[in-house]
């Protein structure tokens, strides 16, 4: 397969792996007999292998992210047991079981995230004003917010972080001129 094919196709799965339920990452039928469901993690796990893309660029984290998702179908849906409690849930309308590697990877993810580090929701105002100054530029308004998140989280590592990260902006951003329209005062 093509790097170019390869790249399509890991970027295109990552997009939906989260929508799709086990069947679906597996590509059998719900209705399949336990060798299927073997048969068909071979065919995936040996086509969406992270090695098999080690040498595409950025891939590695969505290559590894698709292939939890497979060995995470395979081990819910080869024991019978397992995968009797996982067709009840499906009915349910839950694509995951609980405490799994895919549900920990996310919530990984939304730690890492930046608009997910204020916890109280007077902090939380605050804390995405200083995130959109910061967007646009707006180095002072940011630390300026960031001080304000910071008087109800005062412990918020990410917040103590990013304060510095704007001052260092700002820092490097070319200064203003202070009187623009050149009037005399």
């Amino acid at each position: 397969m093509s790097n170019l094919r390869t790249q399509v196709m890991l970027d295109t799965l990552y997009e939906i792996v989260d929508d799709l339920d086990y069947y679906k990452l597996l590509r059998v039928d719900p209705q399949c007999e336990p060798a299927d469901i073997s048969a068909a993690y071979k065919a995936q796990s040996q086509k969406l292998h992270p090695d098999k893309s080690s040498t595409l660029k950025d891939m590695k984290d969505k290559a590894n992210y698709i292939y939890t998702a497979i060995n995470e179908a395979f081990r819910v849906l080869k024991d019978p047991d397992s995968r009797l409690v996982y067709d009840n849930l499906l009915e349910n309308g839950q694509l995951r079981v609980e405490d799994t590697a895919l549900n920990t990877n996310v919530d990984r993810q939304n730690a890492n995230d930046p608009a997910n580090a204020a916890t109280t929701e007077m902090s939380k105002k605050y804390w995405t004003l200083a995130l959109s100054d910061y967007e646009s530029k707006r180095f002072e308004s940011a630390i300026l917010n960031i001080k304000f998140a910071l008087q109800f989280e005062r412990e918020n590592e990410v917040f103590v972080e990013w304060l510095e990260k704007a001052k260092v902006a700002l820092k490097k951003a070319p200064k203003k001129e202070a009187n623009p329209y050149k009037l005399r005062l």
